[in-house]
């Protein structure tokens, strides 16, 4: 039975990716606790603010090191929403540069575009363009 632990630094969305999660009929629970992200099969990092900020949260509340044991070593399924997908990346740069987790070798920086506003909240199109299993059953 998958059990799902949305990690909670009190620095996002958890609450509706809660509610998502518990409509599908999941095990799901909102922890920052070293036992709950140990016991649960896949983690969630939803994040609303800045690189720097969701960062120092994840120092503050020491889970560097039990997300690498859980995602790195044990291989354990983990989604980064917004910023708490961007801090997988070595380094961020807004505002200033700033040490991410390091899982995805790269920098995270501000989109060079004239055509949006920044930053961009909103839906747009998606043009897919390569066959994957990512995207196998949606509509446009």
């Amino acid at each position: 039975m998958k059990k799902i632990c949305i990690i909670n630094t009190d620095s996002g969305n958890q609450k509706s990716v809660y509610n998502a999660i518990n409509n599908l009929n999941y095990s799901v629970k909102i922890s920052h606790e070293k036992k709950d992200l140990e016991d649960c099969t896949h983690l969630i990092l939803p994040g609303v603010g800045a690189y720097k900020n969701l960062m120092s949260k994840i120092t503050k509340l020491e889970l560097k090191e039990i997300l690498m044991e859980q995602t790195k070593i044990k291989k354990k399924p983990f989604l980064g929403i917004c910023v708490g997908m961007q801090i997988l990346s070595t380094f961020g740069y807004e505002f200033e540069k700033s040490p991410g987790l390091d899982y995805i070798k790269g920098t995270v920086t501000k989109l060079k575009t004239t055509n949006y506003r920044l930053p961009h909240v909103g839906w747009n199109s998606l043009n897919i363009k390569k066959n994957s299993e990512l995207f196998k059953g949606l509509d446009e």
